[in-house]
């Protein structure tokens, strides 16, 4: 079995170190062939840094790297070309600030090809580093990886202001490339951000933005197919220390918890950290949370009252950022990588939802974590809330949901309309019942006569109704007269209508109302 490649980022390290490769050398040859202006769009740990490194490897012909790969024997390794390589991930922009950090690392090309720097400012450095080595190597390749991370650093609150400041000096750096066009063969830039090409790329006007064409829908991620032939003894490893499951058994649960990323709506690929982590460790693991609570996407979903994201619906042209004053949640967490295209019409509309399990569970546990007091004191009781729902206690019911909402903290009152606040528990309950997986339908924010929750269990079907400011006889009442239950009736389980009230004064729920769905409802 080949070693699973933990830690690695870079071709040469990985081929070196013979560590298992997903060979994504077909999609280098599509760009590296013809050469041009390149970006592309992906969240973090999708294999953007190997891809680059895999085609600066290309662009300097280290043929040995690339012995067995798709290839081998399709590339001229005659052909040879300079590199300049910009990760700006692990540049030190934060202590000498951008200007400063992109400085040091054009002088250190300078140093490798003993040049006397006859400029001071980075646009004159660069640009003449790019004439220097197109005449006295070859023509240059130009690769950028995390471009946008002087940026993301900087984009909350108070600091957007130098974000700013980055992204001017940005747009000077590589407004160098459009000049330097006849010197270079290939641009290729990569992030996580999408921002609109006006406000860094204004000069590049040819780049072609790849982030949603077709042909590059696998080039970062694993293809199902991918899956099966390249981790085959890992898989089968799996089986033989897990006689419970079969095969069939196991490619499914792959598939729910680590698959279902997408951005052309057809081809749906895994996470490679992901699943390389749970190869590793062989058993069923969520990773997301190992990278720390994205603060400020939570934020901003509070702050928005955008719980529910689940089928929200977006063009895809409008999935990029024109300024930071306009960041839009929805295209924020589909450029994290929370929210993913599940469908995608000729006019370019897409369906957004969570693309697998282990995302879906990772942000539903974000938002309870900053609803105050609701995670440290009472996220242990709640869990207790699926096997109340599949005994029919409905009095722990009551009670747990009570205490679930009891001490939310003041600001989730506070300048929001008593609309807007019925449409925040509704969205509380949506996450909170996901979160514990015992959610299988809900409705919040819509009124085209469903509940706002629907529970199923072995033997019983609960509907919920929520009201805020009213009472829980008007939510139960409505329950029966718009007769919610009667595309249940053929189900044979038994049908338990919910009403449930929130107390605008007390802010908590205080009113509680159960009724079965019989031909005539009895109130228990």
């Amino acid at each position: 079995m080949q070693l699973l490649p933990l830690g690695i980022q870079t071709f040469k390290k990985l081929r070196e170190k013979n560590r298992l490769y997903v060979d994504k050398t077909c999609q280098a040859h599509e760009v590296m062939d013809e050469g041009g202006c390149f970006f592309i769009s992906r969240p973090r740990r999708f294999g953007k840094s190997l891809f680059l490194s895999t085609l600066m490897e290309l662009a300097e012909s280290n043929r040995p790297l690339f012995e067995g790969t798709w290839i081998a024997d399709k590339w001229d390794w005659q052909r040879k070309y300079a590199v300049i390589y910009f990760d700006f991930s692990g540049m030190d922009y934060q202590g000498l600030g951008l200007d400063g950090a992109i400085k040091e690392k054009l002088l250190t090309y300078y140093e490798q090809y003993n040049i006397t720097p006859k400029h001071e400012t980075i646009n004159s450095l660069f640009g003449y580093l790019i004439e220097y080595l197109a005449k006295n190597v070859g023509k240059v390749v130009f690769l950028a990886d995390e471009y946008d991370k002087p940026l993301l650093d900087y984009i909350e609150g108070t600091r957007k202001d130098q974000a700013e400041l980055n992204r001017e000096t940005m747009k000077i750096f590589y407004s160098v490339l459009k000049s330097a066009e006849s010197y270079l063969h290939l641009i290729f830039i990569t992030g996580i951000t999408k921002f609109a090409k006006v406000s860094i790329f204004s000069d590049l006007n040819h780049i072609n933005d790849l982030t949603f064409n077709q042909k590059f829908a696998a080039a970062y991620g694993y293809t199902q197919q991918e899956l099966e032939e390249n981790f085959a003894d890992y898989l089968d490893l799996f089986l033989e220390e897990n006689a419970d499951y079969t095969r069939e058994m196991l490619l499914a649960k792959m598939k729910e918890w680590y698959n279902g990323y997408s951005w052309d709506g057809a081809t749906s690929v895994y996470n490679p950290y992901a699943l390389i982590h749970f190869f590793n460790e062989q058993r069923f693991i969520n990773v997301w949370f190992e990278s720390g609570t994205p603060t400020f996407l939570v934020k901003k979903m509070m702050i928005a009252d955008i719980l529910t994201v689940e089928n929200v619906e977006k063009n895809i042209n409008f999935l990029s950022f024109k300024s930071f004053d306009s960041i839009d949640t929805i295209t924020l967490m589909f450029q994290a990588g929370y929210l993913t295209i599940k469908s995608l019409d000729k006019d370019q509309n897409a369906i957004l939802d969570y693309p697998n399990r282990e995302v879906r569970e990772s942000m539903y546990y974000y938002l309870l974590d900053d609803m105050g007091d609701t995670r440290s004191r009472n996220l242990p009781p709640v869990r207790n809330l699926a096997k109340a729902f599949e005994q029919n206690d409905l009095k722990k019911v009551e009670s747990i949901v009570k205490q679930a909402f009891a001490d939310l903290p003041y600001d989730v009152y506070r300048k929001r309309t008593v609309e807007q606040t019925e449409g925040f528990y509704h969205g509380i309950i949506h996450v909170l019942f996901n979160y514990l997986g015992i959610y299988t339908q809900s409705e919040v924010h819509t009124t085209d006569g469903r509940a706002d929750a629907v529970i199923f269990t072995e033997n019983y079907i609960f509907l919920f109704e929520f009201k805020y400011n009213a009472s829980a006889e008007a939510a139960l009442t409505q329950l029966q007269e718009k007769n919610y239950a009667s595309k249940y009736e053929n189900s044979g389980k038994k049908i338990v209508l919910i009403g449930a009230n929130f107390k605008r004064r007390t802010r908590r729920m205080d009113d509680f109302k159960i009724a079965f769905h019989t031909a005539l409802s009895n109130t228990l």
